[in-house]
């Protein structure tokens, strides 16, 4: 994968991540990760096609999930991962991924992104099938850790 379009697309993130929370984000760290690997409890799948094919994985604790989505609805009171939380995670993984995957394309490209799929539990086994993944493991205000994990390529490489 392309490293200046990986630090666009995490710039990208840490904006939208701003703009919709208001959370500080700090990036801490970025690994090439196993193929199959373990996330925290909650999880936001999505799959990319088009011009660029493969997966992008947000993954969080609940507790994380629970503090963004309470950000996200001020006006709700949210305290526990319920209905409202699991939508409102959903749609912001989605707002945040509909804006971050737009550095990998240009004016010839097209970029086709799935609904995205929540999956929930203790030690989530996540197996990306014959691409490398690039994981980023950035804090919220200091102490929400929230993962972004990037498994993507051209379709002409």
């Amino acid at each position: 994968m392309n490293t200046k379009k990986i630090n666009e697309f995490i710039d990208t993130s840490k904006d939208v991540i701003y703009s919709s929370t208001n959370y500080k984000v700090i990036k801490h760290k970025i690994i090439e990760k196993n193929a199959t690997y373990i996330c925290s409890d909650v999880a936001i799948v999505f799959g990319i096609s088009g011009n660029i094919k493969g997966q992008v994985i947000f993954t969080m604790s609940e507790s994380a999930a629970i503090k963004i989505a309470a950000r996200i609805f001020e006006e709700i009171e949210i305290v526990e991962f319920d209905e409202i939380a699991r939508c409102s995670i959903s749609e912001f993984g989605n707002i945040l991924l509909a804006r971050a995957i737009q550095v990998f394309s240009d004016k010839e490209s097209y970029i086709d992104i799935s609904p995205p799929a929540l999956a929930t539990g203790t030690n989530l086994v996540m197996h990306i099938d014959k691409m490398s993944v690039i994981g980023i493991s950035i804090t919220l205000d200091d102490s929400i850790p929230f993962d972004i994990n990037i498994s993507i390529c051209e379709k002409n490489s």
